[in-house]
């Protein structure tokens, strides 16, 4: 992954959490029918998988490729 790819990733996170920033804590974890039980619930498996992918991104190999490509 590019510099260029992580940094459109940490824009589309700051937007998506300043839109929730916005909502009251009830809209949160309001049950809905479709996805996820809530907006709580999304933004949990949301901070899972990001967890996961940038754990995997920067293993020994990625980050000796990641430093590589940035120089």
């Amino acid at each position: 992954m590019e510099i260029i790819e992580y940094d459109w990733v940490k824009q589309t996170r700051h937007i998506l959490l300043a839109q929730c920033r916005m909502l009251s804590e009830q809209k949160l974890v309001a049950e809905s029918n479709i996805g996820f039980l809530s907006i709580k619930a999304t933004l949990v498996h949301i901070a899972g998988c990001y967890h996961a992918w940038i754990g995997s991104f920067f293993s020994p190999k990625q980050r000796r490729l990641y430093v590589q490509s940035s120089k």
